[in-house]
């Protein structure tokens, strides 16, 4: 083993040796470094003599935080194997995981692949690691030592399927796979065909879970209508920013009669496909109880006995209802746990809540949940904005959440804007609030305007 020291090859990118390890001498090198590798799973299999090999080939280093190993895109022709501390991995300038166990190895691809490096690998802390070259994992293969290079090839193969794991759960079959071929294929085959195959197929599978959840947004947007009802003296708006490619927040505009509308906007536990599939339930479950009915109490109590004791246990959702009448400018309305909606009355420069009580949906027989109904007479100019918690709950860097109290203060503020401004402009408000770090939650929001 080589003892590496900045202080006597200049241009190497290593610091002097760690005082860590209290090193006096290349042997003082060798017998610690042996320590740490035999704790590591990666080298369990390794032999003293095959280790004595092993170790007579390698360079010993030490490295100061944010010594940079590899670069993206640049030529390697060196493989790391951690000893102590960590490193991060990052692509395109975006952090992706860290390595830190003992034995981990680092840059393995592309020299197996002999193309760039696909990360950017840096030292987290300081460093202590072992590297081998191309050169000499040649030297090993063409010179005197072919069984060390079939213990290579193993090892790689041995971190490669631990890395795949780690990636995809859909993976563990091929790494199962790279184990049993290990015992009957040369072990270099193996490394450059097996696991080469095995991430052709994984991505593949991203390709595929990305297509299904494609149709499965486009399925989702079935739960929303196509166009919004066109009403007498008044205008309806809406707009819906998913977390991900399909989310838990859904809303509906029922034309009940002719200038009255049923307006329902409903937030489901959780995100993702689990929370879309229970928004499916719970949408067709209302399209089912709203039509013909005028009562915003009624309709919840309906989709609440449909619901209660079917939904998956901790899930629920809130759901604000209301429907308005363009003919006498009435609002009536039913929340189940919702956040509340506000009447914007831009001319005073108030803001009038709509809560009622009553729980979540879902989750208690309707003489528990306790649905009420109010109304709310409107006046031409008013505007009712309708919203899920992503709106309120966005962060900064803080961790400070927006919160109820900022929300009406930026109500008030800009309620004589037109409703679809109050929209466009409250949604990126809330963006800039969290630095343009994302919003963390699905977003919807609904708004009304009474024309004068």
């Amino acid at each position: 083993m080589k003892l590496i020291d900045s202080h006597t090859q200049p241009g190497k990118r290593h610091s002097p040796l760690s005082s860590a390890l209290q090193i006096h001498s290349t042997d003082d090198v060798k017998q610690k470094v042996s320590e740490y590798l035999k704790q590591s799973r990666y080298f369990e299999y390794f032999s003293e003599a095959i280790l004595d090999k092993f170790m007579s080939l390698t360079e010993y280093q030490c490295l100061p935080k944010g010594t940079v190993l590899l670069s993206q895109g640049q030529t390697n022709q060196e493989v790391f194997i951690i000893v102590n501390g960590s490193v991060s991995v990052e692509v395109d300038g975006k952090y992706i995981y860290s390595l830190s166990r003992k034995g981990d190895i680092v840059g393995e691809m592309s020299v197996i692949k002999n193309q760039p490096s696909s990360a950017t690998i840096k030292a987290e802390d300081n460093l202590e690691l072992i590297t081998i070259s191309s050169a000499l994992l040649r030297k090993s293969k063409e010179e005197f030592y072919h069984e060390l290079y079939h213990i290579f090839y193993k090892w790689f193969a041995h971190i490669l399927s631990d890395k795949l794991n780690r990636t995809s759960q859909k993976a563990k079959l091929y790494e199962d796979l790279n184990k049993e071929l290990q015992t009957e294929i040369e072990a270099r085959k193996m490394a450059e065909e097996v696991l080469q195959e095995s991430f052709q197929t994984i991505k593949e599978q991203q390709v595929q879970i990305t297509q299904e959840l494609d149709e499965a947004r486009h399925t989702q947007q079935v739960l929303f209508p196509e166009t919004l009802p066109t009403i007498s003296g008044a205008q309806i708006v809406c707009k819906y920013v998913p977390m991900e490619q399909i989310g838990g927040d859904f809303y509906d505009v029922v034309e009940l009669e002719k200038d009255k509308v049923g307006i329902l906007i409903a937030d489901v536990t959780g995100h993702g496909i689990s929370a879309a599939l229970l928004s499916f339930m719970i949408s067709s479950v209302f399209k089912n109880c709203a039509p013909g009915l005028d009562s915003t109490e009624m309709v919840l109590n309906l989709t609440n006995g449909f619901l209660c004791g079917k939904l998956p246990e901790s899930k629920f959702a809130t759901l604000l209802y209301t429907i308005y009448d363009a003919t006498s400018r009435e609002l009536v309305y039913t929340s189940a746990s919702h956040p509340p909606g506000y009447v914007i009355r831009p001319q005073t420069k108030e803001l009038f809540p709509l809560k009622t009580e009553g729980i979540m949906v879902g989750c208690f027989p309707n003489d528990i949940a306790n649905y009420e109904e109010q109304r709310f007479q409107l006046q031409p100019g008013d505007k009712v904005f309708l919203y899920t918690d992503g709106i309120i709950e966005v962060s900064n860097t803080e961790d400070n959440i927006l919160g109820d109290e900022a929300l009406e203060s930026w109500l008030i503020e800009h309620g004589e804007l037109p409703i679809q401004e109050i929209l466009d402009q409250l949604y990126e408000h809330c963006l800039e609030f969290s630095n343009y770090q994302g919003i963390g939650d699905d977003v919807t929001m609904i708004g009304l305007e009474v024309l004068e």
